[in-house]
């Protein structure tokens, strides 16, 4: 895969565009103004002082506005090739030199910032790996690096040969407040899969009532409505990508989403299913049935929140499996209130 030169998205396009245009109405001003300076036109016209400074203004500016477009269209944004090995991701830039990336190094991929969009992986020992969210098929990079570098850390974990080829995983769904995200959890060799399909919860999607959103009407209503139905339509295309796939397509798939984690199961203790607070749904907005809660060595005290009374059953169901210990009762008890 690369990001090479001339690959330009139609976002980073107006950019470049933008930022030249700008150039040339800056250079447009600043002319007339330095001019003036000089030879300053009839009786009112500005004092030369003036003039000489609004016109290193706008000169500057605008030189900023050609270096932003330059930068954009033939800078580090260019992007650059790379190549996919069983071990290593090898980067080569413009200048033909090569940065050699063992995949185990690759840790998981920071949240964007809104003033400095990008993808930035961490990697261990090194500077981060980064390159622009404005070159084409940038997504599809980013989740081809965080499928490899996931596999590689998982294969340590579990034994990706043994992984069923026929018979597809069971799985629940589970909203986790603490990072908004909605998780498809399955039982694999004796270990959970926490697939990440996404922010928001199952409201909306197949099998579950819609989630009420409360507006005044008019352009931000419905504003608010159209995204919330977009964001449903992509957890919906998420969930189906993983819908009937076997042991071994699930784990390659959940591989490419970011967040997805394997978890020990002996790493978990105090696993039980609670009733939801009153400041749960209140502060989240999520129609909450039960509560499955746990200790986790590595993730930690965690909360998470099951929408549906068929949730809590496969829930119930896969962690009596997994851990020898029968929650039903427990869980339907709680579910029913």
């Amino acid at each position: 895969m690369n990001l090479a030169d001339g690959k330009i998205s139609g976002l980073r396009l107006f950019l470049v565009a933008g930022g030249f245009v700008s150039f040339l109405a800056c250079l447009v001003m600043a002319i007339p103004l330095f001019v003036n300076g000089i030879k300053p036109f009839g009786k009112n016209a500005p004092p030369p002082g003036v003039s000489f400074i609004a016109a290193g203004i706008l000169a500057t500016l605008g030189l900023l506005m050609a270096y932003a477009a330059y930068h954009y269209a033939f800078g580090r944004f260019g992007g650059g090739s790379y190549h996919f090995f069983d071990d290593a991701l090898v980067v080569l830039a413009h200048d033909n030199t090569a940065r050699v990336i063992p995949w185990e190094r690759v840790q998981p991929e920071k949240k964007s910032s809104s003033l400095n969009p990008r993808h930035a992986f961490p990697v261990e020992g090194e500077d981060d790996l980064t390159f622009d969210v404005l070159a084409v098929d940038h997504d599809v990079l980013a989740a081809a690096i965080t499928r490899q570098a996931t596999l590689v850390r998982w294969s340590g974990v579990i034994d990706l040969a043994r992984l069923s080829t026929e018979r597809p995983a069971p799985a629940f769904l589970v909203h986790d407040p603490s990072d908004t995200g909605l998780y498809r959890v399955s039982l694999l060799f004796g270990k959970l899969l926490f697939a990440r399909v996404g922010n928001g919860c199952a409201q909306g999607t197949r099998g579950f009532p819609a989630r009420a959103v409360h507006t005044q009407g008019g352009l931000a209503g419905g504003m608010a409505v159209w995204m919330q139905m977009k964001q449903i339509e992509k957890i919906q295309r998420e969930l189906d990508k993983l819908e009937g796939l076997d042991e071994r397509r699930l784990i390659d798939a959940a591989a490419g989403l970011t967040g997805s984690r394997l978890v020990e199961v002996s790493e978990m203790t105090h696993v039980r299913f609670t009733k939801p607070g009153v400041w749960d749904g209140l502060s989240t907005g999520v129609k909450i049935v039960a509560v499955l809660r746990f200790t986790h060595d590595e993730w930690g005290e965690k909360k998470l929140y099951l929408e549906s009374l068929t949730q809590v059953g496969d829930a119930a169901r896969i962690l009596q499996d997994v851990l020898g210990q029968d929650f039903r009762a427990e869980a339907m008890q709680v579910a029913r209130g």
